[in-house]
Protein backbone atom coordinates (compact mmCIF):
# COMPACT_ATOMS: atom_id res chain seq x y z
CA UNK A 1 0.00 0.00 0.00
CA UNK A 2 3.09 2.35 0.90
CA UNK A 3 4.26 1.69 -2.65
CA UNK A 4 1.09 2.44 -3.89
CA UNK A 5 1.25 5.71 -2.52
CA UNK A 6 4.62 6.57 -3.06
CA UNK A 7 3.61 5.82 -7.23
CA UNK A 8 0.69 8.26 -7.01
CA UNK A 9 2.51 10.86 -5.43
CA UNK A 10 4.97 10.58 -7.99
CA UNK A 11 2.53 10.05 -10.99
CA UNK A 12 0.88 13.27 -9.81
CA UNK A 13 3.67 15.28 -8.97
CA UNK A 14 4.89 14.61 -12.60
CA UNK A 15 1.47 15.37 -14.22
CA UNK A 16 1.66 19.05 -12.20
CA UNK A 17 5.11 19.93 -13.57
CA UNK A 18 4.60 19.05 -16.94
CA UNK A 19 1.20 21.40 -17.53
CA UNK A 20 2.40 24.45 -20.07
CA UNK A 21 2.74 27.35 -18.15
CA UNK A 22 -0.11 29.52 -19.07
CA UNK A 23 1.30 32.91 -17.13
CA UNK A 24 2.93 35.38 -19.90
CA UNK A 25 5.86 36.31 -19.46
CA UNK A 26 6.63 39.93 -18.97
CA UNK A 27 8.09 41.74 -21.59
CA UNK A 28 10.91 44.24 -20.54
CA UNK A 29 10.72 47.50 -22.32
CA UNK A 30 13.80 48.59 -24.64
CA UNK A 31 15.11 51.62 -24.08
CA UNK A 32 16.86 53.82 -26.32
CA UNK A 33 20.76 53.19 -25.95
CA UNK A 34 22.20 56.73 -25.22
CA UNK A 35 25.09 57.20 -23.35
CA UNK A 36 28.22 59.26 -22.75
CA UNK A 37 31.25 58.72 -20.20
CA UNK A 38 34.57 60.17 -19.96
CA UNK A 39 36.92 59.66 -16.97
CA UNK A 40 40.67 61.35 -16.70
CA UNK A 41 43.79 60.74 -14.50
CA UNK A 42 46.14 63.47 -14.28
CA UNK A 43 49.86 63.12 -13.62
CA UNK A 44 52.40 66.31 -12.20
CA UNK A 45 55.14 65.30 -14.41
CA UNK A 46 53.66 63.04 -17.00
CA UNK A 47 50.92 62.93 -19.90
CA UNK A 48 47.51 63.07 -18.92
CA UNK A 49 44.99 59.80 -19.49
CA UNK A 50 41.65 58.88 -20.17
CA UNK A 51 39.09 57.58 -21.71
CA UNK A 52 36.11 59.19 -23.73
CA UNK A 53 32.89 57.52 -25.23
CA UNK A 54 29.61 58.64 -26.68
CA UNK A 55 26.62 56.27 -28.20
CA UNK A 56 23.62 57.66 -29.74
CA UNK A 57 21.69 54.61 -30.94
CA UNK A 58 23.30 52.55 -33.24
CA UNK A 59 26.35 55.07 -33.60
CA UNK A 60 29.18 55.06 -30.98
CA UNK A 61 32.18 57.35 -31.05
CA UNK A 62 35.13 57.73 -28.28
CA UNK A 63 38.84 58.63 -27.79
CA UNK A 64 41.31 57.22 -25.28
CA UNK A 65 44.56 58.42 -24.42
CA UNK A 66 47.72 55.35 -23.19
CA UNK A 67 50.82 56.29 -21.84
CA UNK A 68 53.11 54.21 -23.27
CA UNK A 69 56.08 52.36 -21.28
CA UNK A 70 58.75 54.23 -23.94
CA UNK A 71 57.16 57.46 -22.90
CA UNK A 72 54.84 58.12 -25.57
CA UNK A 73 51.47 58.97 -25.65
CA UNK A 74 49.24 56.46 -27.61
CA UNK A 75 45.93 58.18 -28.61
CA UNK A 76 42.69 56.10 -29.93
CA UNK A 77 39.81 57.97 -31.82
CA UNK A 78 37.45 55.60 -32.66
CA UNK A 79 33.83 54.85 -34.26
CA UNK A 80 30.88 52.32 -34.97
CA UNK A 81 28.05 53.37 -36.91
CA UNK A 82 25.26 50.79 -37.46
CA UNK A 83 26.93 47.37 -38.61
CA UNK A 84 29.95 49.01 -39.72
CA UNK A 85 32.65 47.46 -37.65
CA UNK A 86 35.13 48.97 -35.18
CA UNK A 87 36.94 51.79 -36.94
CA UNK A 88 40.08 53.70 -35.71
CA UNK A 89 42.60 55.93 -35.70
CA UNK A 90 45.43 55.78 -33.95
CA UNK A 91 48.16 58.52 -33.30
CA UNK A 92 51.18 58.86 -31.13
CA UNK A 93 52.46 61.90 -29.13
CA UNK A 94 56.71 61.67 -28.73
CA UNK A 95 57.23 62.07 -24.89
CA UNK A 96 60.12 64.56 -24.98
CA UNK A 97 59.26 66.29 -28.50
CA UNK A 98 55.43 66.58 -28.05
CA UNK A 99 54.09 66.07 -31.34
CA UNK A 100 52.52 63.65 -33.48
CA UNK A 101 55.41 60.86 -34.49
CA UNK A 102 53.13 58.66 -36.54
CA UNK A 103 49.21 57.39 -37.17
CA UNK A 104 47.34 53.97 -38.54
CA UNK A 105 44.16 53.14 -39.45
CA UNK A 106 42.10 50.64 -38.39
CA UNK A 107 38.82 49.79 -40.73
CA UNK A 108 36.47 47.03 -40.97
CA UNK A 109 35.95 45.41 -43.67
CA UNK A 110 32.91 45.29 -46.10
CA UNK A 111 32.17 41.42 -44.76
CA UNK A 112 32.67 42.38 -40.83
CA UNK A 113 34.68 39.36 -40.57
CA UNK A 114 36.96 41.09 -38.29
CA UNK A 115 40.19 41.61 -40.23
CA UNK A 116 40.41 44.98 -40.89
CA UNK A 117 43.00 47.28 -42.76
CA UNK A 118 46.19 48.44 -41.28
CA UNK A 119 47.91 51.19 -42.55
CA UNK A 120 51.10 53.13 -41.50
Amino acid sequence: MAYMSVLLVCVMCGVVSSRPNTRSAATQPTAYPKYTFRYAVTFPNKKDYGHEETRDGDTVTGVYAVNLPDGRLQIVKYSVVGDSGFNATVTYIDGEKGHESEEATHEADDDNSGDGKNTE
